[in-house]
């Protein structure tokens, strides 16, 4: 059921890839463009393209979780608030589930749909999980 939730919503994304190794597209790495062939494979039907970032470490992946955490709870605070603990948090198990399925040799990307999703009220970012050329899972950190 998550699969099929997340999928529908980075069915309403796309994928344009940057990175450092170029395959000769305007842009874009051979492993960047390999990993949005493969979320284009994983989610048939959405029309926009994404740009993929990577592959980044757990750290990385952990502390950009923590980074977006943070800006939220600060807005919390202000609001005389209590956020509670990242790891009590919504975002703390989301952070911690894709973390708990890594495996040695996977890699985490990270993926932002195209800035036109964005205006057209369906973008997203978030990480996606590869383990021997598939995607594992996906978690989403922000969407509009």
């Amino acid at each position: 059921m998550r699969i099929a939730i997340t999928c529908l919503i980075l069915t309403l994304v796309s994928v344009s890839c940057r990175g450092s190794n170029k395959d000769g597209q305007r842009g874009q790495t051979s492993t960047a463009t390999q990993v949005s062939k493969l979320l284009k494979e994983y989610c048939r039907g959405y029309p926009f393209n994404f740009e993929v970032q990577g592959p980044v470490t757990l750290t990385e992946y952990r502390n950009g979780w923590i980074e977006g955490y943070e800006k939220w709870a600060e807005r919390m605070r202000k609001d005389n608030r209590s956020p509670g603990t990242f790891e009590d948090s919504s975002q703390g198990r989301e952070c911690a589930r894709l973390e708990t399925q890594y495996r040695e040799g996977d890699e985490l990307y990270f993926f932002r749909s195209e800035e036109r999703s964005w205006s057209d009220l369906a973008g997203t970012e978030g990480y996606v999980l590869i383990r021997n050329g598939k995607i594992i899972d996906t978690v989403e950190t922000r969407t509009n």
